[in-house]
């Protein structure tokens, strides 16, 4: 077939550099075809001149010894062929060989599929919103799980790719921008400043920051799913916000003050950190009380409330829970 020199991706080479990768192309097949008694201008054509071949004209033209239908056949017609080698003048005895096949095992194509950057990096995406979102409101486990199974997957994906940490760094630091951002909501500078990271650690997260010489890098993360997930990242991170904003109580004052006194149902067990229900919405909570660990289903009371925590005991314990409470504060 046409063997016409190309860069990695597929792209013409310079003309210099084409001219230097064609003439060694050449010499190595007039090589080959001297010490095989090929016709070496059919072979330099498909260099020079990007010529194909059929099979049969290839036979005719003595490019090739023979046409084999499939494996069997083939073994039995090049048995008692003599092939010069580095050792000498070899003899081949291929009817008694036998035919092995091997199947690719699910390890091998789970690991093929984790060499894509696109799906690597679409995990990354995943378990950082998932783990940031599972670290804003703790005690639900549902982010923490796919969280920790999403960036685990991408682990082994990177495994399998050319990383550049500078990438890796700067994806890291958008994730911390976002917690800061959610922790300390104003402008929204850390959020921008999160996504500017965010998109340029996409960016350089494979292949280095250098030109490579041939023009082009087989691994980079496709730029639609760059923009498909900074896009969907943001839009998470804002409805977060406004949900975490509301649960905080802002612009609802009498609402915050209010569940203070509520009783409630533990979702969790608390031990002393995890998530009650008051009121049909879902709190983080912390027992008011050191060394006591409330089991999920139990009844609770709220006793204080401190940003997006609730302070919670066992119904019946909340006097002296109060009391303790009273005392922090």
């Amino acid at each position: 077939g046409a063997a016409t020199p190309v860069g990695a991706s597929g792209e013409d080479l310079g003309k210099t550099m084409e001219s230097k990768a064609s003439q060694d192309a050449a010499a190595l097949l007039r090589s080959i075809a001297k010490e095989r008694g090929r016709d070496s201008k059919s072979l330099e054509s498909t260099i020079f001149q990007s010529a194909s071949f059929t099979s049969e004209e290839a036979l005719t033209t003595g490019m090739i010894d023979l046409i084999s239908d499939n494996t069997n056949t083939l073994l039995q017609d090049v048995d008692g062929f003599k092939v010069t080698t580095s050792f000498g003048l070899v003899t081949i005895q291929t009817l008694q060989i036998p035919i092995v096949k091997f199947e690719r095992t699910m390890l091998e194509k789970f690991l093929d599929a984790m060499g894509n950057p696109n799906i690597t990096f679409i995990l990354l995406t995943i378990g950082s919103i998932a783990l940031t979102l599972e670290f804003l409101q703790p005690g639900i486990m549902i982010g923490a799980f796919v969280g920790i199974l999403a960036m685990g997957v991408a682990f082994v994906g990177l495994g399998q790719l050319p990383v550049n940490w500078l990438g890796i760094g700067l994806l890291a630091g958008a994730v911390i921008l976002f917690f800061i951002e959610a922790q300390a909501p104003g402008i929204g500078l850390y959020m921008a400043g999160g996504l500017i990271c965010f998109v340029l650690g996409a960016f350089l997260l494979f292949g280095g920051v250098s030109t490579p010489p041939l023009h082009g890098s087989a691994f980079a993360v496709s730029t639609w799913v760059i923009g498909s997930a900074s896009v969907v990242l943001a839009g998470s991170l804002l409805l977060a916000l406004k949900a975490f904003a509301e649960a905080a109580g802002k612009g609802m004052p009498s609402h915050t003050a209010g569940i203070v006194g509520s009783e409630g149902v533990a979702r969790t067990n608390l031990d002393p950190f995890g998530s009650v229900q008051v009121e049909s919405e879902l709190w983080s909570a912390e027992t008011s009380e050191d060394g006591i660990r409330i089991v999920a289903g139990e009844r609770v009371i709220v006793n204080r409330i401190d940003g997006l925590t609730v302070f919670v005991s066992r119904i019946g314990e909340s006097k002296k829970a109060i009391e303790k409470e009273d005392e922090k504060t």
